[in-house]
């Protein structure tokens, strides 16, 4: 349990998509699929 409070992972995760530079979870999973998975 890491005691985060949900904006705090928002926060995070909106971070994440912008390094990736995805709108969204979608987006984010495909990136993923093309970029990591061969």
């Amino acid at each position: 349990e890491l005691h985060l409070s949900e904006g705090t992972v928002r926060n995070y995760v909106s971070q994440i998509f912008s390094q990736l530079d995805v709108r969204d979870r979608v987006q984010a999973v495909l990136w993923v699929q093309q970029h990591l998975l061969d």
